[in-house]
């Protein structure tokens, strides 16, 4: 959850703040900003089993009132209250006075009601500050809309620059200035935001959120029409996912306009290009948690060649199976199995490390062995998982990334030791996975300390990055490196990866504005297919 503090000084009583931080919490958007927690806690059902906190300041005077309520004295005014979206898990958050009587009546034990229509709906943005720079995780609220201003892309140097969404048209609907289509990204299942490319315009819409309840496919059709009311057009192409399965493509197909897909991890890696004012091609170190590859399996530890247009699959993390499918993602022991019994068998030594799974392990096993419910992924989120699992994360995910949160809060910033990276050269080429979860596992039967094991396994993908940097800069002659997906907003992760390739003189590209979850896949999909288009129609200039 995140909360909302009475001012500064409380902030700085809960968590360790910096001047950029302050500013962030303190500017216009006023979002909310992840911070470490430091001194006294907040309830600990709040934020379990991570070392942030997501703040923010009043900024309504709604608020104000909350906290200094004129009729309440200094010592009956709230400190701190926890200030969550007005919604039930997958579903947007509710609009008005009554929707939130009727959706949320169960769970709450009053509301505060207001006599203000909201006319759109719009979640807080979220930051935090990684590598000393202000990063964007969730696009929303004092954010959008806001343009992108596009002024040609190239191989160096940034190109864009950012301003005040225009709603001025020359004609009407349809208008690509007699250059370009109108081109929107529909974005994906998770973090769904829309995005439309306009003229020399990138517009990306507000946070839509997960789309697997009616509710929030309802949004995503408001939202659609919202997006392109606002900027007075409509779309002549719609870029989605290949995903066969996802909301999102099956919902923008239902406008009947042309479709044109664009893979997943292509998109993180546009996305970033897009941001830096790049056309490619580079190599991008895409890590998240699921994502449709060209192969039909779920990929997420990848490394890819690309531009805007197309892209090569340079190498990737080696497919393990998730025993139970879904059941996987939320009980990440199951994955800690999966890897650790790669051969068929489990060791015994290994039993301590799955707590009061022993009797299942086998069953697990079995099932992957058969096929039975157990797809295989590269994915390197369910790779941060299985390690969370090994190091002490016992519990249940009861939200995306929780275990990965954990593991990212407990490392010890210190500890500078690595577990060995195993490549196995090929084309593409593959990383194995199952010999760094052996080795962390390894380790804690050893009695390593669990904040040791976290960072030596956050220090080791980091060193991933390097080794395979400088395996494709020697085959190609690339010097430029992108590091983009939902992995990315783990900051620990991100600085030791870009401190290591500047070492080696990469350059290396990070997200800032666009953010490097799935918030920022709209955007990438709409770019991508504006450059395939500019490209098939003669257009010079993307």
């Amino acid at each position: 959850f995140a909360v909302m503090m009475a001012d500064m000084e409380t902030v700085r009583r809960y968590c360790r703040v910096s001047r950029e931080e302050e500013e962030l919490l303190s500017s216009p958007v006023a979002p909310i900003v992840l911070l470490s927690v430091l001194g006294d806690r907040v309830a600990p059902n709040v934020a379990p089993f991570v070392g942030t906190l997501g703040v923010m300041l009043p900024y309504s005077p709604v608020h104000h009132l909350l906290f200094k309520h004129p009729e309440l004295s200094p010592e009956q005014r709230p400190q701190v209250l926890v200030m969550t979206s007005g919604n039930r898990s997958e579903e947007p958050i509710a609009r008005s006075n009554t929707e939130a009587v009727e959706r949320l009546g169960e769970l709450a034990d009053a509301f505060l009601m207001h006599n203000r229509q909201i006319v759109l709906a719009a979640d807080d943005s979220i930051f935090r500050i990684i590598g000393g720079r202000p990063t964007v995780l969730r696009r929303s609220r004092g954010l959008v809309p806001g343009e992108f201003k596009i002024e040609g892309t190239r191989r160096g140097g940034a190109a864009l620059t950012g301003s005040t969404a225009s709603r001025e048209s020359e004609s009407g609907v349809c208008d690509d200035r007699g250059r370009h289509p109108v081109v929107m990204g529909a974005g994906g299942d998770l973090k769904n935001t829309l995005a439309v490319v306009k003229g020399d315009e990138a517009v990306p819409g507000p946070h839509v959120g997960d789309l697997a309840s009616p509710i929030a496919q309802d949004y995503f059709r408001q939202s659609v029409s919202v997006l392109t009311g606002y900027l007075e057009t409509c779309p002549e192409v719609i870029a989605v996912d290949p995903h066969p399965e996802y909301f999102s493509s099956n919902l923008a197909r239902e406008l009947n306009v042309p479709v044109e897909e664009v893979f997943h991890h292509h998109a993180h890696a546009v996305s970033l290009l897009f941001e830096h004012g790049l056309e490619g091609p580079a190599l991008f170190a895409v890590f998240d948690g699921t994502g449709y590859g060209t192969d039909g399996t779920i990929w997420g530890g990848e490394f890819l060649v690309a531009d805007l247009e197309s892209f090569r699959r340079e190498a990737h993390l080696g497919q393990f199976p998730l025993p139970g499918g879904e059941a996987a993602i939320k009980e990440p022991v199951r994955i800690l199995a999966g890897l650790l019994g790669g051969a068929g068998t489990f060791q015994e030594e290994f039993f301590p490390l799955v707590g009061g799974h022993r009797d299942r392990v086998n069953l697990w096993l079995e099932a992957a062995a058969k096929g039975m419910n157990s797809p295989l992924t590269s994915s390197m989120g369910r790779l941060f998982d299985a390690a969370a699992a090994a190091i002490g994360f016992k519990n249940r995910v009861t939200f995306e990334g929780e275990a990965a949160m954990w593991l990212e809060g407990i490392a010890d910033p210190t500890e500078l030791g690595e577990y060995p990276v195993r490549l196995r050269h090929g084309d593409p080429a593959v990383i194995d996975p199952e010999a760094l979860i052996v080795a962390v596992a390894q380790d804690m039967i050893n009695n390593a300390r669990p904040e040791r094991a976290a960072a030596r396994f956050h220090n080791s993908i980091a060193r991933m990055v390097l080794v395979m940097a400088e395996e494709v800069s020697r085959r190609i002659d690339m010097s430029v490196v992108g590091l983009t997906g939902g992995c990315f907003q783990n900051k620990l992760l991100t600085e030791r990866t870009e401190a290591l390739l500047k070492e080696q003189g990469f350059q290396v590209l990070v997200h800032q504005n666009i953010p490097p979850n799935d918030g920022g896949i709209a955007l990438g999909q709409a770019v991508c297919v504006r450059a395939r288009l500019a490209k098939r129609h003669g257009i010079e200039s993307v």
